[in-house]
């Protein structure tokens, strides 16, 4: 892997899935900490499945990952708007998934949880 596609991953990709694999306590401090609503995890996830798809047509990440980003990228906007228990049964699927892809790649699903960079910092 070349180190465009693999800063990719590093970048986008990886980060949110940490986010999803967490145990669902640290997933939510996370969350509450920086200010994180599951709209804007659904945008990060719809944007890391359409990112998997060009990194895959270019052979650098297993095609039968995709499927499974699109899946992450689902379930995350189905938590806008539900309640308490459907989000936490919604939130264990995305994390199985999420865990699933990590440690696939990485050998592990732990992985430390990003440090969130607001957009106007990240481009400025």
């Amino acid at each position: 892997m070349g180190p465009d596609t693999d800063e990719q991953w590093r970048r986008w990709i990886a980060p949110l899935l940490a986010i999803l694999a967490a145990d669902e306590a640290d997933h939510r401090a996370w969350a509450d900490h920086h200010g994180v609503g599951a709209a804007a995890l659904a945008d990060d996830a719809e944007f890391a499945a359409r990112l998997a798809e060009g990194l895959a047509d270019r052979g650098v990440l297993p095609p039968q990952d995709v499927p499974d980003l699109h899946a992450v990228a689902r379930l995350c906007r189905a938590l806008d708007g539900v309640d308490a228990p459907t989000a936490e049964a919604v939130r264990a699927e995305a994390r199985i998934l999420a865990r699933s892809i990590l440690t696939a790649r990485t050998g592990t699903w732990h992985h430390p949880l990003p440090r969130r960079v607001l957009p106007q910092r990240a481009h400025g």
